[in-house]
């Protein structure tokens, strides 16, 4: 009972929830009614259901660790076998009894880890810790690859990484954690000017990993993480560079293709991984813009495949077509964004949020005043044999035309002259009737 009370205490003064002063009043309290601090609480509308079962789950561990359960400090310790979750079972902790960080609550997984809500005991702090799924050794390099990229950029729409390392074997990232959504959870909440600032800040945070060289590869609205802040401004963090390369590494494997095909670039889908820079991020900013706008991706298909072969041949359909209440200026960003050619896209992430900016300040956008004269001449040059069997065609029609109004011309020609012979004759034949019937003239004088 002793270790329990301290332990919820513990927690209490940790969350900050409780001063010095509360805590020696809560603990006398409780020891006079036999009651634990956490239900004290309760009474009096301090704690929620939700921060009460997190803090619950923080007082158990520490309660463990008070009583002697074995604790494990970073980079020492020989691997754990868990034991696999039942299907549909929310994943545990994979470190139980560590001092350093008390687990909250479970936050999701990706493709590469899990990622727990947990609390710094040392930094007082929540932090998102995120572990590597299995033990594979690649995995757990990539992993902390991973972590070296987004630790390189400092900007305020990056997620920050606060230390990466080992704890009984298992690599792991301790976080900032944004308690907030992924970008494409809030799709139908988010005013279109909304929507345009957010990817005008997040662009902001991925010109900022550019210029610590990196390149994310993988960006989408599931990797914009938004958060609320309290005077109800939305807060968009770029996360997951999993994936993010050096401009000058090489390819670790010819022709590989790693993303999500939806947000592609096209020299990306195919697999030209030496020709990648910034503007492949470009590209799936513009992307993620138009999948938040209209509801779907640029490229639409029904598997990865499909949509890989369609991303470098076709265009995507003009978003004001999906929904005619998008404004011009605003079309003509994304479509610039997604260019086939690298070249006709923004050269910059900022130089998109740029342009953002000036749509939603009210001001003429770059997009705008070149795209219309670019998509022309660019649609010429992927199509000049059709456009050529069009004018040749144009052609025929047009000298076959000539050749009808000439002939009519000469129709009409003929009948007017054959009209004029006719009225000439009648004229010249009404004369002489009229002389043959008119009196002699009288020439004897």
């Amino acid at each position: 009972m002793r270790e329990d009370l301290e332990a919820q205490l513990r927690a209490l003064l940790f969350e900050g929830l409780l001063s010095d002063d509360e805590v020696e009043a809560l603990r006398a309290e409780a020891l006079r009614r036999q009651t634990a601090p956490l239900e004290l609480l309760k009474e009096r509308g301090r704690l929620s259901e939700d921060t009460l079962a997190s803090l619950r789950g923080a007082a158990l561990l520490q309660a463990g660790a008070l009583v002697g359960a074995p604790t494990a400090t970073a980079h020492v310790g020989p691997p754990r076998t868990l034991e696999p979750e039942p299907p549909g079972a929310e994943p545990s902790f994979p470190v139980p009894g560590w001092e350093r960080y008390a687990p909250l609550r479970f936050l999701g997984q990706g493709g590469m880890g899990r990622v727990f809500l947990v609390r710094d005991t040392v930094l007082r702090r929540h932090v998102a810790l995120k572990f590597v799924r299995d033990d594979d050794t690649g995995r757990a390099r990539h992993f902390v690859a991973e972590a070296q990229a987004q630790a390189r950029v400092d900007h305020e729409r990056v997620c920050k990484v606060y230390e990466v390392g080992q704890v009984q074997g298992r690599a792991y990232i301790a976080m900032q954690y944004v308690d907030g959504k992924p970008l494409h959870e809030l799709a139908e909440v988010l005013t279109l000017e909304q929507k345009a600032l957010i990817l005008a800040q997040s662009s902001e945070g991925v010109h900022a990993a550019h210029r610590a060289g990196l390149i994310h590869r993988d960006l989408k609205p599931s990797n914009i993480l938004v958060e609320r802040t309290a005077d109800g401004q939305w807060k968009p963090y770029v996360m997951d560079f999993g994936l993010a390369r050096d401009p000058g590494e090489g390819a670790t494997a010819t022709g590989s293709i790693l993303g999500t095909p939806h947000y592609m670039a096209p020299e990306q889908a195919r697999g030209e991984v030496n020709r990648l820079d910034r503007r492949a991020d470009v590209y799936a900013l513009g992307a993620t813009l138009y999948a938040l706008l209209v509801g779907q991706p640029p490229i639409p298909g029904g598997n990865a495949l499909e949509v890989l072969s369609r991303i470098p041949v076709e265009d995507p359909k003009p978003p004001r077509e999906l929904a005619p209440e998008i404004p011009a200026d605003l079309e003509a960003i994304v479509l610039k964004c997604l260019e086939k050619e690298r070249a006709a896209r923004y050269d910059s992430a900022r130089a998109l949020a740029e342009d953002l900016q000036r749509f939603l300040d009210g001001e003429p956008v770059l997009a705008r005043a070149v795209g219309t004269a670019y998509r022309l001449s660019r649609l010429t040059r992927r199509h000049w044999r059709k456009l050529l069997l069009a004018a040749v065609a144009g052609l025929l029609v047009l000298l076959a035309g000539a050749q009808a109004v000439l002939a009519r011309r000469e129709a009409d020609t003929r009948e007017h002259l054959a009209r004029r012979f006719s009225e000439l004759a009648e004229h010249v034949e009404s004369r002489a009737r009229y002389t043959a019937l008119a009196r002699l003239h009288d020439t004897r004088q």
